[in-house]
């Protein structure tokens, strides 16, 4: 069997981290270190939407100018809907219950319904008390693993958000692609109603779009998605960015956008989060001071995307020279090496 020569993880980061990676790997490109090249990309929650992308051939130049992830191109200035509300999904279904939903129901809805609305389409509340919620069942030391998130499953199951039908078609307007890509695309989940950890690639039969809003739809933020009968929610919940997908890699590039809310030890390979991965050269990436300022404190605040892609772009200068040696950098045509993202 063929070893896998790159593979590339990208991990949780919420709003500001999904933007900084945007940025980080298109001003990487322009400096002649394109991550697209990788072999392999393992894509969680944030890394997950970025990972498609990458792995798909978008330009991320594009999302310099966007303010947030769920800004729906279809919205006017003021943020109101342009579309048709006759207007068909633009994205495979993923459970037939979507076209049954009614919105003349007279008792609140609930997630369990397979999702419910929020009073903006495009930006859902994040609740503090039940996102506090979540994370005291997470850090329970009482519960195993698997039951701890089974409880948070129950609890996102519960939790009125947008509708799912409504979230699909804001991901596919954000990383811009229906089909899985013929590269090694890993995208993480776990089951919200067993709290099984569920990994996807092109073979797995799950829609690209679809596994990467699964993959991110955070308990309280986004609904759980339907996906071949069952309901899944953000992959970062069965081990931040599961590096260990990227086992038997020579070279593993790991980037995290939230290494900062999880300290450890300086990394010097073969220490962890890389032990075990039998990797030749494993190099980590994450945000520096002047984009840890760009973030923000709170990870849901879609006013930290411009800045945060911004950082990331101004961080791929220095990043560009320590990674070429682990990365060989990529011949790109003359007009795109050295071109400056958007402003």
């Amino acid at each position: 069997m063929n070893r896998t020569s790159r593979a590339l993880v990208l991990g949780p980061g919420g709003v500001p981290g999904t933007a900084w990676m945007a940025g980080l790997a298109a001003g990487l490109r322009h400096r002649g270190v394109d991550l697209a090249d990788a072999d392999l990309i393992v894509g969680t929650s944030a890394g997950a939407i970025v990972g498609a992308m990458l792995a798909t051939g978008q330009d991320l130049d594009r999302l310099a100018t966007r303010t947030g992830p769920d800004r729906d191109p279809r919205q006017d200035r003021d943020g109101r809907s342009t579309a048709s509300p006759t207007s068909p999904p633009a994205y495979p279904q993923t459970d037939s219950r979507a076209d049954s939903r009614t919105e003349s129901r007279t008792d609140p809805p609930t997630n369990s319904q397979a999702g419910s609305r929020t009073d903006s389409p495009t930006r859902p509340r994040t609740d503090p008390a039940r996102m506090a919620e979540v994370f005291t069942v997470l850090g329970d030391p009482t519960l195993e693993p698997r039951e701890a998130r089974r409880r948070v499953g129950r609890i996102a199951l519960e939790a009125p958000t947008i509708l799912e039908e409504e979230r699909l078609a804001l991901m596919e307007s954000l990383i811009n692609a229906r089909q899985w890509p013929d590269r090694r695309l890993l995208i993480t989940a776990v089951n919200a109603e067993t709290g099984e950890p569920k990994v996807w690639d092109r073979e797995s039969g799950a829609p690209l779009v679809a596994a990467v809003a699964a993959s991110s739809a955070m308990p309280g933020a986004y609904p759980p998605i339907t996906i071949n009968g069952h309901r899944y929610m953000d992959g970062a919940l069965a081990g931040g960015a599961n590096v260990a997908l990227a086992t038997g890699a020579r070279v593993v590039l790991l980037v995290e956008p939230l290494a900062h809310l999880f300290p450890r030890e300086p990394l010097d390979f073969p220490r962890e989060p890389f032990d075990g991965l039998g990797a030749d050269t494993a190099v980590a990436v994450s945000p520096d001071a002047s984009s840890l300022k760009a973030f923000g404190s709170d990870m849901s605040d879609v006013t930290s995307w411009q800045p945060a892609f911004h950082a990331g772009v101004s961080q791929a200068e220095h990043e560009a020279e320590r990674l070429r040696a682990a990365w060989p950098a990529t011949t790109l045509p003359a007009e795109t090496v050295g071109k400056q993202p958007l402003a």
